[in-house]
């Protein structure tokens, strides 16, 4: 019997991987309870996406702590704009709702991060750009 994968039976129950395979890690096993089932697709996807999300958000993580040192060694925030961290800021809140929501995994740790590290660019330039507007 397979599982009901219809629209409404996943908005009603969660995501189905995460109901049906909760705690199962990538290995050998899972993807031999994929040959019967023939969901292969999907086991696949669940054990190697998260990977390549891991490197987009540890790649754009890398930005923000020079950012940051930029802005706290220079005591200025020419050049950065606040509708582009506020954009960001809100797509990363909108990765952090996924994650909580749809498919709760340990990558919700890097956009937390990521979110944190924006969070304190945001400060900086009000912090920054209240001086440089006096001076």
């Amino acid at each position: 019997m397979s599982p009901d994968l219809s629209t409404k039976s996943i908005m009603r129950r969660g995501n189905f991987w995460t109901d049906k395979f909760r705690g199962i890690k990538c290995s050998a096993e899972l993807l031999l309870l994929a040959i019967p089932g023939l969901y292969i697709y999907q086991i696949i996807e669940r054990c190697f996406m998260s990977i390549f999300e891991i490197i987009m958000l540890v790649c754009f993580g890398a930005a923000w702590p020079v950012s940051i040192y930029k802005s706290l060694k220079s005591r200025s925030v020419k050049g950065k704009s606040l509708f582009f961290l506020l954009i960001v800021l809100a797509g990363y809140g909108a990765g952090i709702l996924h994650k909580i929501f749809f498919l709760y995994d340990g990558v919700i740790i890097l956009y937390l991060v990521n979110f944190c590290m924006i969070s304190v660019d945001v400060m900086l330039y009000f912090r920054y750009k209240v001086t440089e507007t006096e001076v």
